[in-house]
């Protein structure tokens, strides 16, 4: 009974922590506010200088994300891998519970059978 209130307490300073900290994904800067009190040949360059510079910070983030695509699909390779070894255990299962009972009798193994709606 401790134990459950322990957890339940622990859950809603969790909850509270979480609503109090906003956080603004993948952001690690804050808004600066532009001088914008100079003539307005002054105020194109300042901002075109600041959008150059943000561009070339998003292409560096993109660029570092690109990595991203060949690790999600030797991931899946493996995840394909993975399943055929898992059929051949479950085919060693088979075959050895048909040697323990000599092949007689029907066997009813469970995860030895695909369906449709099932996966490994």
């Amino acid at each position: 009974m401790i134990l459950l209130i322990f957890i339940i307490i622990l859950f809603l300073l969790i909850l509270i922590y979480n609503l109090i900290n906003v956080y603004r994904e993948g952001m690690e800067n804050e808004y600066k506010d532009y001088d914008l009190t100079l003539d307005s040949d002054s105020k194109c360059m300042i901002l075109a200088q600041q959008n150059a510079g943000n561009i070339n910070y998003l292409k560096e983030r993109i660029d570092e994300m690109e990595n991203i695509q060949s690790m999600v699909y030797d991931l899946s390779m493996n995840v394909a891998e993975l399943n055929t070894e898992m059929e051949g255990v479950v085919q060693q299962q088979i075959d050895f519970a048909e040697q323990l009972t000599g092949g007689t009798t029907p066997l009813e193994i469970s995860g030895t059978t695909l369906t449709d709606d099932s996966t490994l």
